[in-house]
């Protein structure tokens, strides 16, 4: 997913998740391998041209990470890096236009298969027009070898042999010097003494059912806490900020990390992601049964789970969930719309999806069957694919594969941006654009804990909107928020003392607790592939720029604790199964650089 301009950016999409890398380019189409040119120049040594690096404004480090780098070529390789910043949407629309050669992105994990990350570089998302829009391979690179490893893993239902191909395909472009990779986010978070279970994982998947306060001294909420059997307490509102207002909470809409973290409280799908894991588990779905070839998927649905009441049913009282919900919804999913921005995940994934898309689904009433959604019976419903996906289970946890009632839909329309019915522990209370949204705990939600004990605990979430992160860090110390997600680069030292090459709070601090995990994000620099201007098509350029880059010393300086060195592939070391530290990535190399683009025939 596309990540938000403030920081890394996707889903730059959380991916935000806008998935709008694409550009686009005009002239004649040779559709090269990204590596079609690797020799040096036939005319002799020139001088390496200016390089304009764009980047977006208002992007936080960005900037800083732009002149680390503008830096560290022209000392290491003589090569003069203009940096143009463009304002965000700007920024992505001149790609759309072919106007930059070399960019920032990033990328940050829709669902935990590396296949999220290695779908960028798939060939066959290159148009073969170079006047139509890239979607997702914004560099346009282009590997037979590569595309053969990546659709073989995808097939394969072996973790351990689709991670080993995984990393083939991963290598495979490190070799071809497809792209310039940076770094890999950390991702830093203090909470109040009291807070207990909140999650921690690699992708800040959240979700808030089993979040709870515990009662001490400097709690807010202590009057309001009820002792639970198992030594948990109910009662309180969590509170905390978000640095950027949500663009949408429809199901079908949310492309972007703010949205996707409230819409997760409010709608839930067949399946969910563990807290911890980030393993796929039942939801809505009790259990699930795989036929043996992988491609029947057949969910057994939970009895009894109700919408929220809302005014859009007769009475106002929510209705239970059936199979037809899901039929429904993903029905919806696979018919074009403006709204509509999870079709990609699925369209060419499950059988008859395609030619019910193209067909314009669901407005149309000739349009063809979908054999591939099926009801099954009131609390039975199956997918078909059209041949093994091993990432499926994955985007099933998505928001756009979240159930939401018919009524809703026709009854709020294009509101749903804000009008939100769904079946989670929370239901949606107050939106004050731009200023909070409100969560109240859902009296009929379906979910207990291993006790016995109703879920949610808490009463509520409330979530601020506030830009500046040194005023929400402000408001945290003050007592006012339970969180404080990403700490200021420019006071990270003030905060985590990492002198000890552990990361403890400093004394001012010490009171609230420290979480931090590797994140599944990766910041890189794009290279275009083929470049009309004939200075990136050549390999040996391109491995020249990513030996040029002292990762760590821009970890140290510049990122200054919140990342790991990108000395890997395009996936980052975040998944577990995935052996990322096995690639052969590029390592500081100045002189090696040097050599290369003297190879490459530059001066």
């Amino acid at each position: 997913m596309n990540q938000p301009a403030h920081r890394p950016a996707r889903r730059i999409t959380w991916h935000t998740i806008f998935r709008i890398l694409i550009l686009l380019m005009t002239g004649t189409y040779l559709a090269p391998s990204c590596s079609s040119s690797e020799g040096g120049s036939e005319s002799g040594s020139v001088d390496f041209p200016d390089v304009t690096l764009q980047i977006n404004s208002g992007g936080g480090r960005n900037e800083q990470v732009a002149e680390a780098v503008q830096k560290m070529l022209q000392e290491n390789l003589g090569v003069n890096v203009q940096i143009q910043q463009v304002e965000f949407a700007q920024h992505y629309e001149n790609l759309e236009s072919g106007k930059a050669r070399f960019w920032r992105a990033g990328w940050v994990a829709d669902y935990p298969d590396p296949e999220n990350f290695l779908n960028l570089l798939y060939g066959p998302h290159v148009p073969a027009e170079l006047s139509a829009n890239s979607y997702v391979n914004s560099v346009r690179y282009q590997n037979a070898e590569f595309d053969a490893k990546l659709e073989e893993a995808l097939r394969t239902t072996d973790e351990a042999q689709r991670m080993q191909l995984y990393k083939e395909a991963d290598q495979i472009q490190l070799n071809d010097a497809a792209i310039l990779p940076l770094y890999y986010n950390v991702y830093h978070r203090l909470l109040q003494p009291y807070v207990r279970n909140f999650p921690q994982n690699a992708m800040e998947y959240r979700l808030f059912h089993e979040v709870y306060f515990e009662p001490m001294e400097g709690n807010p909420n202590n009057e309001d806490l009820t002792e639970l059997p198992g030594g948990r307490y109910s009662g309180g509102i969590f509170r905390y900020n978000a640095t950027e207002y949500l663009r949408s909470m429809f199901p079908l809409n949310v492309s972007e990390v703010v949205g996707h973290r409230i819409t997760n409280q409010i709608y839930e799908g067949l399946v969910k992601l563990n807290q911890k894991t980030l393993a796929v588990e039942p939801a809505l779905a009790h259990t699930i049964d795989i036929s043996e070839d992988a491609t029947v998927y057949t969910f057994n649905l939970r009895k009894g789970v109700r919408f929220h009441d809302d005014p859009c049913f007769p009475n106002g009282k929510g209705r239970e969930v059936t199979a037809r919900d899901f039929e429904y919804c993903f029905r919806q999913l696979l018919t074009p719309d403006g709204a509509n921005k999870g079709f990609t995940f699925v369209k060419d994934r499950i059988k008859g999806g395609a030619a019910f898309y193209d067909a314009n689904g669901t407005k149309n009433p000739d349009a063809p069957e979908l054999p591939g959604v099926e009801v099954v019976d009131d609390y039975t419903f199956r997918l078909t694919l059209n041949e093994p996906f091993a990432a499926i289970e994955g985007i099933l946890a998505m928001p756009f594969c979240q159930v939401w009632p018919r009524e809703a839909y026709e009854t709020y329309g294009l509101d749903m941006r804000i009008k939100a019915v769904g079946t989670g522990p929370f239901v949606l209370r107050k939106v004050k654009e731009n200023d909070n949204v409100v969560l109240v705990r859902n009296p009929n939600y379906w979910g207990k804990d291993e006790n016995g004990n109703q879920l949610p605990y808490l009463d509520g979430i409330n979530v601020r909107f506030i830009s500046e992160e040194k005023s929400e860090l402000l408001s945290f110390q003050q007592g006012e928020f339970d969180l404080k997600f990403r700490l200021p680069i420019e006071m990270y030292d003030e905060i985590v003392d990492r002198a000890s090459g552990e990361r403890q709070l400093t004394e001012p601090y010490a009171k609230y607790q420290l979480q931090y995990t590797p994140n599944m994000t990766v910041e890189y620099y794009g290279f275009l592939h083929p470049d009309p201007d004939d200075v990136f098509n050549n390999k040996l350029v391109r491995e020249a720029f990513n030996y040029a880059i002292d990762r760590q010393k821009l970890c140290d300086y510049v990122t200054k604790g919140t990342a790991d060195p990108g000395n890997y592939g395009i996936v980052p070391p975040a998944f577990g199964a995935y052996p990322a530290k096995e690639l052969q990535g590029y390592s500081f190399d100045p002189d090696r650089a040097r050599h290369l683009l003297t190879e490459a025939g530059y001066k």
